[in-house]
């Protein structure tokens, strides 16, 4: 992300109209009028390219507000997500308990009750994930989403924003429990295989929304090194010329 801030121009500018000033002054006292006029057009140019640095320093504080708020709502997915996968790893653990032969069909039964309980924990989670009263893993923002988009801007330019796309992680969308409101089976050997299969699936899925939140992290974090370096700039130069 490349931010123009002027600050060469303002430089050169001063330079050409400091270069002519110098020349006025050296005729004679009938061109006063001319000398006037020049440091009046070096006054003009300083005010308003400095108006263009303060506004575009406003826009760059903005955009930095945006991505605080962005990386925030991230750490909040990020959270969600690796509770709903640390769940999905304890259903595979006591599925593949299930599995082995040695267990009696009333072990096998208590298996089957924790592990509803963890798919019910799986939705609480879902729906409790929110960020300025946002749900962010009901579906809303998913990809193929028509309820509502997500969209960041990163940059002061309006081609310079970031679409989140966070996957619905409900309980039934994972694959965890049925439209009959059933959920996976343990109660056989067999039909905890079964769910060792699915859940394979599930897990893939949340893993790879995980990995998603990471990359937009990631490219916050960079962003706002860049906007943070634009603003220490104008700022300075700024400073240098009277303070803002």
């Amino acid at each position: 992300m490349v931010i123009q801030t002027g600050i060469a121009d303002f430089s050169s500018q001063r330079l050409r109209l400091a270069q002519t000033n110098s020349y006025t002054e050296n005729k004679s006292d009938s061109n006063t009028d001319t000398t006037s006029t020049v440091h009046r057009q070096i006054d003009e140019a300083d005010i308003s390219l400095r108006g263009q640095m303060k506004s575009k320093l406003m826009s760059l504080r903005e955009v930095q507000n945006n991505i605080e708020e962005a990386s925030k709502m991230m750490e909040t997915a990020d959270k969600g997500i690796r509770a709903i996968v640390s769940i999905l790893e304890k259903i595979k653990e006591l599925a593949v308990q299930s599995a082995n032969g040695i267990y009696t069909d009333s072990e096998r039964q208590l298996f089957q009750v924790e592990i509803s309980e963890l798919i019910d924990e799986v939705d609480r989670i879902s729906s409790s994930t929110e960020y300025n009263s946002m749900a962010l893993f009901q579906g809303d923002f998913s990809r193929y989403s028509r309820v509502a988009s997500m969209w960041l801007h990163i940059g002061p330019n309006q081609h310079e924003r970031e679409r989140i796309y966070l996957s619905t992680m409900t309980a039934q969308s994972l694959d965890l429990k049925y439209e009959d409101a059933t959920v996976l089976s343990v109660s056989t050997p067999e039909e905890a295989k079964e769910t060792l299969h699915t859940l394979l699936y599930s897990i893939s899925r949340t893993q790879k929304q995980l990995a998603d939140i990471t990359g937009y992290s990631e490219r916050f974090k960079e962003a706002q090194i860049k906007v943070r370096s634009e603003i220490e700039t104008l700022e300075k130069a700024l400073g240098e010329n009277g303070g803002t």
